[in-house]
């Protein structure tokens, strides 16, 4: 029976034919066929999540490498332009953390004595201040950062009226350990605003005035009476020291120049004097103003004439006496003569 189905089919015209293979197919083959497309959607459905999840780490590979890759661009753009308008007295390096001591604030340098470092010499980036060298060999270096606990710079404020010391929070100090740093020893007259830029005072014979340090971020609590203390967020994250900058090289009297202008601000002049010009007033006072001296007005010179003092006559001369005794008085003359002499 099969077999004369087959040979009536194969004998059939090609339209005859079509047309009993569609029939089929919508009537006793149409169950078959649906249940066979079941199975390759399930079939793909069971595949598809391990095809996505590779496809997504792929692409958040190719995210994470093309975000580092411009925070590097970034940073190697910053310190060409620094490099730049610094000319000379610079030396680039590369940093890599110390092995074992990463949260130390400690990193390698592979530049050294050969290429001119010295201990003491600042290291900065294109955002601001990183640290100095502090011990050095032949061709490397290791570098202390902002991180580390014996960290200290002379700051001011970039307007140069106020000056303190920046160093590492102490130990649990609002949990800062690390992420932020202090302006300490700012006078209590002075109050800075959140923003403010500080930068390095060039006070110290190490570090040259204008290296932004970072931005102040608020005040906490000092025990002292007579001074402020400020949070400061970090110019450099710990994060982007990879490529530096070694000041110093070649150029002996950097750390006597003010490099403000080569981070793009504006510079101000060295002033002994930070005592504001008007005293801060209270919510219940009037502004104070400085007393102001007046205006200076010619003054008139009289013309000065000679008083002759008044003459006087001529006091009387006494000799004194060198030859003896005064001569007795003579007597009166009675008319008669004595007889005798007296002895």
């Amino acid at each position: 029976m099969g077999v004369a189905l087959s040979l009536v089919l194969v004998l059939l015209p090609d339209a005859w034919r079509a047309a009993l293979v569609e029939g089929l197919r919508e009537t006793i083959l149409r169950p078959v066929f649906a249940l066979q497309r079941t199975g390759l959607e399930r079939r793909d459905r069971l595949a598809d999540p391990a095809a996505l999840r590779a496809e997504r780490d792929s692409l958040a590979a190719v995210v994470v490498a093309r975000g580092s890759l411009e925070a590097e661009n970034r940073q190697l753009r910053r310190l060409l332009g620094l490099a730049q308008r610094l000319g000379s007295g610079f030396v680039a390096a590369v940093a890599t953390n110390v092995p074992e001591r990463a949260t130390d604030g400690l990193f390698l340098l592979n530049v050294g004595r050969d290429d001119g470092v010295q201990p003491g010499m600042p290291v900065v980036t294109g955002a601001g201040l990183v640290g100095m060298v502090v011990n050095v060999e032949g061709r490397r270096s290791v570098a202390l950062g902002w991180m580390h606990r014996n960290f200290a710079a002379s700051a001011m404020t970039a307007d140069g009226q106020a000056y303190g010391i920046v160093r590492r929070p102490s130990s649990g100090l609002l949990g800062l350990e690390g992420t932020a740093l202090v302006l300490a020893g700012v006078p209590r007259h002075q109050s800075l605003r959140p923003g403010t830029l500080v930068v390095t005072a060039g006070r110290g014979g190490i570090y040259p005035r204008g290296i932004p340090i970072g931005w102040v971020e608020g005040e906490i609590p000092d025990p002292s009476p007579w001074q402020r203390s400020y949070v400061v967020r970090p110019a450099v994250h710990p994060g982007a020291i990879d490529y530096v900058l070694v000041l110093g090289p070649g150029r002996p009297g950097l750390v006597t120049e003010d490099l403000l202008a080569r981070w793009g601000l504006s510079a101000v002049p060295v002033s002994a004097d930070t005592m504001p010009t008007t005293l801060p007033a209270s919510s219940n006072s009037v502004p104070v103003q400085p007393a102001r001296r007046p205006s200076a007005q010619p003054r008139l010179t009289p013309p000065v004439r000679r008083v002759e003092p008044p003459s006087r006559p001529a006091a009387p001369v006494e000799v004194p006496n060198i030859v003896g005794p005064p001569a007795p008085a003579p007597r009166p003359d009675t008319g008669t003569r004595p007889d005798t002499l007296p002895p």
